[in-house]
């Protein structure tokens, strides 16, 4: 079994051993679940029988790979389907269903130690990594109440998705009803998709999301690879399940509400091109990596595609001249740049610590996010407290992918530059301005250097726009995991 999962799927020719492990393997690890509401339910267990008992009353609902394979092939025979929707990503009409345990989770289940997902990130939990310099626990807002007391540790998450959010909250007000008495909600996070007039999924700063994830099906692949290729095998997201059938697998998952300031942004964008000589527009672009309709920088001289092409390095931007070493999009996939000499050997190594996105946003904007920011609008653009990102990414380690993205990543001023480069920064949207690297006493970093219109190098402090609210990690185990409680 273990064979198959070096191996990128092609829908049209499964073979029965694969077929055996997407009717195992829960939905949304793989390939997307399409639907543009969503709600992520936070469940305490208060016993060992009733976790397990809430489990098997949740497990008729689940929806596997499988059950997306097939949707996949009905929408693929209609040829209205088709031209509708050429990508095949939306699934209609249905309820989706997925179930993942924390470790205090499993825990509680009381089942046998060696069942328990062993990755030293799952085991210790989000709030037992300093190595992330997240903002101290206390500060979460997620799932507090009782005049902001903190409730207790969560033991499971229900991700519960639909086409509408009437359906999708008929549907959650029914799981927490089905898991009761066994289980008790301790809160509800409501996702909702953004799109542009390009019907993109867009976040809440208006730029296209998630364009760089991983494909494991061949068929999700568009436009050319001839630079680029997303193409993956199963393995880098996929892990054994212990406990399930003999060939179970399952995938660790890390949740993070992130709270995000687009006026803020906004007043971001408007001072770094004032300071570069450029549009707002081309300054957050710079913050980004991408334009706002997800064209990367290194193609912006090009002509235009539909969809944005996705088929790039950054070889021909070796001093970070166009795409700044520190935007997000290049710091969270270098393709190649970790190597500069050898793109396609620093690929391969990158690709081990790579991780599949499927986040969400929260809140509503009454204004266009896609609209170029000027002082003018930004009373108009919300502030904090009001929207953000649910963030959600799947792997098989924990350890080894988000937290080494997280940490050395985005976190690290250096990454992925030697020591004399001068262009260098943390993450400007998710690196932490806790630390920086000492000499002598003094900062390394001062301010990030952008490039200018007038071809000097400018510097400019990017503000943190965006703020962890709580989270945890997840492991999603193999529906036969639940079958055998």
């Amino acid at each position: 079994m273990a064979g198959i999962l070096d191996t990128p799927l092609d829908l049209d020719k499964l073979s029965p051993a694969q077929w055996a492990l997407l009717e195992d393997l829960q939905g949304n690890i793989l390939k997307g679940h399409g639907r543009d509401h969503a709600a992520h339910i936070f469940l305490h267990f208060d016993s060992a029988d009733g976790a397990k008992e809430c489990l098997k009353r949740l497990r008729g609902l689940i929806t596997s790979a499988g059950d997306q394979v097939r949707v996949w092939q009905r929408l693929r025979s209609s040829k209205a389907a088709t031209q509708a929707d050429p990508g095949l990503h939306t699934i209609s009409g249905q309820l989706f269903l997925s179930l993942a345990l924390s470790c205090k989770g499993y825990e509680k289940l009381g089942i046998n130690p060696d069942s328990i997902p062993q990755d030293p990130a799952f085991k210790a939990g989000m709030r037992g990594r300093p190595s992330l310099q997240d903002p101290p626990p206390e500060q979460w807002t997620m799932l507090k109440k009782d005049g902001g007391k903190a409730l207790e540790e969560i033991h499971a998450l229900v991700i519960v998705s639909c086409d509408t959010p009437e359906v999708t909250k008929l549907y959650k007000d029914m799981i927490v009803r089905r898991s009761a008495p066994h289980a008790r909600e301790l809160g509800t996070e409501t996702g909702r998709a953004l799109r542009n007039a390009a019907r993109q999924r867009i976040e809440h700063f208006g730029y296209v999301d998630g364009m760089s994830s991983p494909v494991f099906v061949l068929q999700d692949l568009e436009g050319s690879q001839n630079t680029w290729n997303p193409l993956s095998p199963p393995s880098v997201v996929l892990e054994r399940c212990h406990g399930g059938d003999e060939n179970s697998f399952g995938s660790y998952l890390v949740f993070r509400k992130l709270e995000q300031n687009p006026r803020m942004f906004a007043g971001l964008e408007i001072a770094l091109g004032k300071a570069a000589g450029k549009t707002s527009d081309e300054a957050g672009a710079m913050v980004i990596g991408r334009k706002k309709d997800g064209t990367s920088l290194t193609l912006s001289s090009a002509t235009p595609s539909n969809p944005p092409s996705n088929d790039f390095d950054y070889r021909n931007d070796t001093h970070g001249n166009v795409c700044p070493f520190n935007a997000h999009a290049r710091k969270l996939n270098p393709r190649g740049a970790t190597i500069p000499s050898d793109p396609q050997q620093g690929v391969g190594g990158e690709r081990q610590h790579w991780i599949v996105r499927r986040g969400i946003p929260y809140g509503a904007r009454k204004d266009d996010p896609t609209k170029p920011a000027s002082p003018e609008s930004l009373r108009e653009r919300p502030e904090w407290g009001q929207v953000g990102l649910l963030f959600m990414c799947y792997q098989r380690s924990i350890e080894t992918q988000f937290e080494e993205l997280q940490s050395h990543w985005a976190n690290d001023a250096w990454f992925p530059l030697e020591p004399t480069e001068k262009l260098k920064g943390v993450d400007p949207l998710i690196g932490s301005r806790d630390t920086r690297e000492m000499e002598n006493g003094k900062p390394l970093l001062q301010q990030p250097l952008w490039p200018s219109r007038s071809g000097n190098m400018v510097p400019f402090e990017i503000p943190q726009c965006v703020r962890l609210q709580g989270g945890e990690y997840f492991f999603v185990p193999s529906i036969s995991f639940i079958r055998k409680l």
